[in-house]
């Protein structure tokens, strides 16, 4: 019963400290470093406060999966009763994951047999947690460092499509175009219940010509004379 307690407790307190965390990432997001008298130290003494929040909560994340797994072990030798109770503290699934890099391209089929890209798209550091309890509830999160799609096609007046703006991939700040995180509560009469909703974007800039929004558009469409696709 000690140590459920404790688990209970840590959970509490990430929970505070996650959600702390993401404030003053979304406070960072939004501006920068530098004023126009210099450095600015407010930003500064946040970006501080939250790199020792990331390596406190992360120290916490290592205590929790240890408790955790001192609690399943002490599960099994105790009664049914008494396992049903521990098991509504612990996730039933907790998917972490993560894609350094991913790229795609979209091709055409020349006359010659020749398939030539046209767009080709690339992402860049994916990556969140899924958290789901037996009660319902849950935690997911997800981040995308960076999403780029290329224009491919003969002497664009563009290359790059989709984007960060070019003061953006210079600013320590802005270091994901796109953060999610959802923690969902028990649901009432069948009602789900978010304790927390936060989508966070970064600034894009968008260059679509009309030749490639076509080709786009080609690409997705199945005509009757199709052979492949």
């Amino acid at each position: 019963e000690e140590m459920r307690l404790k688990v209970k407790e840590l959970r509490q307190s990430i929970k505070r400290q996650e959600g702390l965390l993401y404030s003053l990432r979304r406070d960072l997001s939004r501006s920068d470093h530098w004023s126009v008298n210099g450095p600015d130290l407010r930003m500064e003494n946040k970006q501080k406060q939250m790199e020792g929040l990331e390596e406190e909560l992360l120290e916490k994340q290592h205590r929790l999966v240890t408790m955790e797994g001192n609690l399943n072990a002490l599960a099994t030798h105790t009664k049914r009763s008494d396992v049903r109770e521990l098991k509504r503290e612990l996730p039933w699934l907790k998917v972490d994951y993560r894609v350094v890099r991913g790229s795609w391209q979209m091709t055409e089929i020349k006359p010659s047999a020749i398939e030539k890209a046209f767009c080709e798209m690339c992402v860049t550091g994916v990556e969140g947690s899924v958290e789901s309890f037996l009660d319902s509830s849950g935690l997911y999160t997800f981040e995308l460092r960076r999403f780029h799609v290329a224009n491919r096609m003969a002497n664009p007046v563009w290359v790059d499509t989709l984007s960060p703006p070019s003061d953006l991939l210079r600013s320590a700040a802005s270091d994901s175009m796109m953060r999610v995180y959802v923690r969902q509560a028990v649901p009432v009469g069948g009602i789900a219940i978010y304790d927390h909703f936060e989508i966070n974007f970064s600034p894009l800039t968008i260059k679509l010509t009309n030749d490639l929004y076509r080709h786009i558009a080609d690409f997705f469409s199945v005509r009757s004379d199709d052979t492949a696709l």
